[in-house]
C-alpha cells in the first residue's frame, strides 16, 4: 500500500546505473509498486550533473506533489532533471544492472531534433528495459539490422575508463 504523504522512496525501490562513458548521464531507476498502473514496471530519470543528482535525491526524500488527487510527479522529482538534455552525437549503451533483479537497460542518445519527434526523455534519451542482457543485444541487433538505429553501441566502459 502507498502512503501518499510518505518520501517516495518508502514506496518506490530506487537504484543508479552510473554513466560509464564521459557524456553519458547516470540513471536513476525506479520499480513502480503492483497498484500503480503504468505502462512498465520502471520509472527513469536520466541524471547529467552532480548538481542534478543532489536535486533528484532531495525530490526522493519527499512525497510527490498531488495534483486533482494524482500524484504530479513533474513537479516532483521530474522537475530536478526537466531540462533538455546535452545531447551529443548518436549512442547507444548498455547499462548493466547494478544488482539482482533490475533490468538491462539499453539508452540512446540522439540529435535533439530527433528525439524531439519520438518523443525521448529530456529531449535526446531513449530507453528500453530488458530482463536478460542476451534480450538487450537481440534488441539492439533487430534495431541496427533494421536499419532503425544508426549510432555508436558500447556495452562495457573502455579499459581504464570505469
Amino acid at each position: 500500500m502507498i502512503d501518499p504523504i510518505a518520501p517516495l522512496t518508502s514506496w518506490m525501490p530506487i537504484v543508479w546505473y552510473g554513466g560509464f562513458l564521459p557524456g553519458l548521464p547516470d540513471l536513476c531507476l525506479g520499480r513502480w509498486p503492483p497498484d500503480i498502473a503504468a505502462e512498465t514496471p520502471w520509472k527513469l530519470w536520466a541524471v547529467e550533473t552532480p548538481a542534478e543528482r543532489e536535486a533528484l535525491l532531495a525530490a526522493l526524500a519527499r512525497p510527490v506533489p498531488r495534483r486533482a488527487g494524482a500524484f504530479d510527479f513533474s513537479a516532483g522529482p521530474d522537475a530536478a532533471v526537466s531540462r533538455p538534455g546535452s545531447g551529443g552525437d548518436p549512442v547507444l549503451a548498455l547499462y548493466e544492472p547494478p544488482a539482482p533483479g533490475w533490468p538491462w537497460i539499453t539508452l540512446g542518445r540522439w540529435p535533439r531534433e530527433i528525439g524531439r519527434q519520438v518523443g525521448a526523455h529530456r529531449d535526446v534519451y531513449t530507453w528500453d528495459p530488458d530482463v536478460t542482457e542476451a534480450a538487450a543485444h537481440d534488441r539492439i541487433a533487430q534495431g541496427i539490422g533494421d536499419g532503425l538505429a544508426r549510432a555508436d553501441l558500447y556495452s562495457r566502459p573502455p579499459a581504464g575508463t570505469a
